[in-house]
């Protein structure tokens, strides 16, 4: 599964997909003072709710505005799901919290799209993201 996360200025927006279908969505709020322990305990937890384990997430793929909280969720991704994530540095969020489900699925699917293209353009297809795209 790959989970991804938009971080925006005030709900950090997660879903978590198998293949191409997002499985779940969750919202948290994004707040530089909250450390990589307590960003990946509550993703665990909501994890752990659904019956879904940490280890199934063979990757993870990131879009912020926020620079400031990037190093605290690059390591709580490291630290609570192995996995070390893709960044995807545009700085706009691909949606707004004004989009339904159904429109924010599409656009994470989207961001899924263009992470995993650009990862396996940057090494040839050779890194952790590469077996989930070809889902």
């Amino acid at each position: 599964m790959i989970l991804t996360l938009d971080i925006g200025n005030t709900n950090i927006k997660t879903a978590l997909f198998d293949g191409k279908e997002m499985r779940y969505y969750w919202r948290m709020s994004t707040n530089i003072q909250k450390s990589s322990d307590e960003y990946g305990i509550v993703l665990v937890n909501l994890f752990q709710h659904v019956g879904v384990r940490p280890e199934e997430v063979e990757g993870i793929m990131i879009s912020s505005v926020v620079p400031t909280i990037n190093f605290t969720i690059e390591h709580m991704c490291q630290n609570y799901f192995g996995q070390t994530p893709l960044f995807e540095h545009r700085y706009e969020p691909f949606h707004s919290n004004a989009l339904s489900g159904e429109a924010s699925a599409g656009l994470f699917l989207e961001c899924f799209n263009q992470c995993a293209a650009t990862s396996q353009s940057r090494d040839g297809g050779r890194n952790h993201l590469r077996n989930a795209h070809a889902r």
